[in-house]
């Protein structure tokens, strides 16, 4: 199979096995017909073939770790062993950030087969056996085994049924929440467990001995648990003596300080003084011998590992990473801003372009009035959690006016233009300001606690800083996929273009494009590279796209119940990027261009932040399901709803497939939804992990339920939207100080009275901060 799947090797070494090293064996036999050197190494010598005794200690560990965490049987080793080693040779583990699949076969792994399943996970599969029954169920229990590479289509797993037997099946799905609450289906799992653990139950599997072979059969010897190989270190060569062959050891994906997400994060914490203080994740924390503390987990409340953590006045202590997470989570907004409360303004500053009193005033006929404008100042911040750093008076002003309008007064620049048009206004009503304004200070350079660079010069210092590559990795796998949006012009200076002197640019517009980066909630840096398409004059024609309409939503869900069959959403990977750009750009490369650093290049595919971008990317996908094997069509009570006449296998059922497309977010209402997918996949690369039912699409909550009379339908609800918006109700309750709570009155029918009547309403309007509300 090994040569078969991934090729030839010209060498193998092997140890001194009787398997590998008997002349008339079939793996010796095997290596010579395929011309195989075969080298083995050395009795003794345990480092001779270091690289492979390494990785082969990482897979029996995680194959370790993996039966006791899921309760797997012993017997299904093999298929465990196959797991783990298709894992490993999928993560990211080496210096150079590659995967060891992406080494061998030079190209990126899909992983959307190894997202939705973990190893002896309890699925249900269809039996499709009897297709001349309607009434009986076709879900039957099994455990998921891994994937089926030679059977099927691409999603093709194996399972293990109730009587130990394997098979291969694509329609599988998980035993959920639901699943154990309905006291039926509760039975009939334990049942299948019971009898999986009853057959595979290594009693069963042992070979009775004939009479009078007992005597031949050798005691278990128990070992103890701290059990150490003794080994003769005189034969082991050293460093010297391997060359080149020493390589650093690959570390677990979860055991490297190069990957971690969460050092140098800064938090604030109560180390035990009743007093919250600024704190740095510093490393990680060691046993006396040196071994990490605890376990990485995907969830962050259920990851152990433990880190030191460094207090501004140097002091340190030791956390776990949920603890860690708790504290941030906590410190955020809905979008990942933390904030700070003032202690007191300490300093000023200001630079060139702060205005002058000359300078001050704008004119509106014989009238004078002072420019509102902050700009070019700044004030030293110190704050309650130890921490001090200059701020923009602009961003300051808003959180804490008084202090600052007090400060102000205090050290007599009041009357520089920057303070003077609003500083009288802000003491004259300090008392009412105090009571309404939101104190907080949203900290606008850091997300999650981690600071987010505003260049790429300051990503790479942060780098620098933090001692990881972090925020160039991201910089590098964004620029991978953006740099096919751009065409070289070699021999074309820059200025001589801006001057119109280059004919081949005559009427092309220049616009400069930078990359925004961000925090993702687990943690992880992202890199956007984005145009600005802000400065740029784009046809009215070409600048709006529309999207599938909640109506036809909610009509595609109804046609799957009606017609039974199934709903798949999918989300296509760098959607603007597959189209091609519409307008007429160019612009200068920068550093993070690589090899079109400082030359002119041509858009010639849709970047994030184009006008026309969300257009052209409409014009592309609409081709591609047109074109064949798809080949569905636009209807016209909605151009963002696609069909095609299709037929179900197992009763010749006619009806419509159905694509809903909303920019690049796609559910396909199909009884062969992965068919579909698969195609689709062809033109334009769906995201890992988005292949999946929906579970919320535009905003609602979305699931499959079953009536009183069995027939299985789909339900939208806005429960998830409704919370999220008391919640902020409920927030900006407390930030106003009215200490008003919203109240659920028992006959509320309606979200406003049945009395009001908004054309006879004659408060007060709104001021222009509550507006944005």
């Amino acid at each position: 199979d090994f040569t078969d799947d991934v090729g030839i090797p010209q060498v193998l070494m092997t140890d001194l096995a009787s398997e590998f090293s008997g002349q008339h064996t079939e793996f010796v036999k095997h290596c010579r017909r395929m011309r195989i050197q075969l080298n083995h190494k050395e009795k003794g010598r345990y480092n001779q073939n270091h690289a492979a005794e390494r990785e082969i200690g990482f897979l029996s560990e995680r194959w370790r770790r993996r039966m006791s965490k899921k309760n797997v049987p012993r017997r299904l080793w093999d298929f465990g062993l196959v797991y783990e080693a298709e894992i490993l040779s999928r993560l990211s583990r080496g210096r150079d950030g590659r995967t060891g699949y992406e080494e061998v076969f030079g190209q990126t792994p899909n992983i959307a087969e190894y997202v939705d399943f973990e190893f002896y996970d309890l699925v249900w599969w269809w039996d499709r056996g009897d297709k001349n029954s309607s009434t009986a169920d076709p879900k039957r229990l099994a455990r998921w085994l891994g994937i089926s590479h030679r059977i099927g289509s691409d999603m093709c797993y194996w399972l293990i049924t109730e009587s130990g037997q394997i098979i291969s099946k694509s329609s599988v799905q998980h035993v959920i929440k639901d699943d154990f609450l309905n006291p039926n289906v509760k039975e009939t799992i334990e049942k299948f467990n019971n009898k999986l653990a009853e057959r595979l139950n290594d009693s069963n599997h042992q070979v009775e001995l004939p009479d009078g072979a007992e005597k031949y059969k050798l005691p278990d010897v128990p070992l103890p648990d701290d059990l150490e190989y003794e080994r003769d270190e005189r034969n082991i060569p050293s460093d010297a003596e391997y060359g080149d062959m020493l390589v650093d050891e690959r570390p677990e994906d979860d055991n490297e300080d190069m990957i971690d997400k969460y050092l140098n994060m800064e938090l604030t914490m109560d180390a035990g003084t009743n007093t919250a203080r600024g704190a740095r994740v510093v490393k990680r924390a060691r046993t006396e011998d040196g071994k990490a503390i605890g376990t990485a987990h995907s969830n962050p409340m259920l990851d152990t590992r433990a880190y030191e953590i460094e207090f501004a006045d140097g002091t340190r202590d030791k956390i776990t990473a949920n603890i860690i997470a708790e504290n941030m989570y906590a410190q955020v907004d809905d979008h990942g801003k933390s904030f700070l409360l003032l202690d007191e303004i300490q300093d000023h500053k200001k630079d060139g372009t702060a205005l002058t009193e000359e300078n001050a005033y704008s004119y509106r006929g014989h009238n004078k009035h002072r420019k509102p404008t902050t700009k070019g100042w700044q004030l030293l911040v110190a704050w309650k959690d130890g921490s001090s750093s200059w701020v923009k008076l602009k961003d300051i002003k808003d959180s804490n006016p008084v202090e600052v309008a007090e400060y102000a007064v205090a050290n007599r620049i009041q009357e520089e233009p920057a303070f003077a048009w609003w500083v009288k206004s802000v003491l004259r009503r300090r008392n009412r300001i105090i009571s309404k304004v939101k104190s907080k200070h949203w900290r606008t350079t850091h997300k999650y606690g981690i600071r987010v660079p505003k260049s790429v010069k300051e990503a790479l210092q942060l780098d620098q800083i933090n001692g990881n590559t972090m925020w160039q990795d991201a910089i590098n796998k964004e620029m991978s996929k953006a740099k096919i949006s751009w065409e070289i012009q070699d021999g074309i200076d820059p200025a001589e273009a801006r001057k119109g002197k280059v004919g081949k640019l005559i009427g092309y517009q220049e616009i400069r494009n930078n990359i925004i980066f961000d925090v993702k909630m687990d943690f992880t840096r992202k890199a956007r590279y984005c145009a600005g398409g802000h400065t740029t004059d784009a046809p009215d024609g070409i600048t709006y796209s529309s999207v599938v309409s909640r109506d036809s939503v909610r009509i595609g869900f109804l046609a799957a119940a009606l017609h039974g069959v199934d709903v798949l959403a999918i989300d296509l990977e760098n959607a603007y990027l597959n189209a091609p750009c519409a307008e007429k750009i160019w612009f200068e490369g920068t550093e993070e261009c690589g090899e079109a650093n400082g030359k002119v290049c041509i858009l010639v595919r849709s970047l994030y932040g184009l006008k026309s971008s969300g257009f052209s990317w409409r014009e592309a996908l609409a081709d591609a399901l047109r074109s064949s094997p798809l080949n569905f069509e636009s209807t016209q009570a909605d151009p963002n709803v696609w069909i095609r006449k299709s037929r179900r296998p197992e009763d010749n059922y006619e009806y419509y497939e159905m694509l809903l497309v909303y920019v690049d977010d796609v559910l396909i209402v199909s009884h062969q939804p992965d068919s579909i997918a698969d195609e689709i996949d062809n033109h334009y690369k769906i995201k890992p992990g988005s292949r999946k039912p929906p579970d919320i699409y535009l905003g609602a909550d979305v699931a499959k339920v079953q009536t009183a009379g069995g027939h299985e339908v789909w339900s939208t609800s806005s429960k998830s939207y409704v919370q999220n918006a008391v919640k902020v109700v409920e927030n900006l309750l407390v930030e106003d100080g009215k200490g008003m709570q919203l109240r659920s009155p028992a006959k509320a029918k309606n979200p406003i009275p049945s009395n009001y009547r908004p054309e006879v309403d004659v408060s007060a309007e709104l001021e222009p901060d509550l507006i944005s509300r």
